[in-house]
């Protein structure tokens, strides 16, 4: 099967669901369960962030050649399309997004979310 460039489609994932809820998209974030609490406390996961963070340029040198990318372009994309906080507007799109997957029985449960810090 040959595939024309027509017959393909590129999706933005945050901006449809912006554009369909209102509300921000969540990709990817750390989470436990609520008894898992106590050793997650351990973790200093904004300390981590931090140290990243101060070593953007490091980070996209040593990862430029294996995605065959600009090193320009990782250190743009890192501090310029990632969101490394969660706030109102994110929690209210990962709490539709549970509530959705619930309601279509895509989970069983729908969690309630407890932030670390609250």
């Amino acid at each position: 099967m040959t595939i024309s460039p027509g017959d393909l489609h590129i999706f933005d994932l945050a901006t449809l669901w912006r554009q369909y809820t209102g509300t921000g998209f969540v990709f990817a974030m750390w989470m436990a369960l609520k008894t898992a609490a106590g050793q997650i406390a351990e973790v200093d996961f904004a300390g981590a962030r931090d140290e990243g963070l101060a070593h953007v340029n490091e980070i996209a040198e040593q990862n430029a050649p294996s995605l065959g990318l600009p090193k320009s372009e990782l250190i743009t994309y890192l501090r310029e399309n990632i969101c490394f906080s969660l706030d109102d507007d994110l929690k209210a799109g990962l709490e539709l997004y549970l509530g959705l997957a619930h309601k279509h029985a895509l989970i069983s449960n729908q969690p309630s979310l407890i932030m670390m810090g609250e």
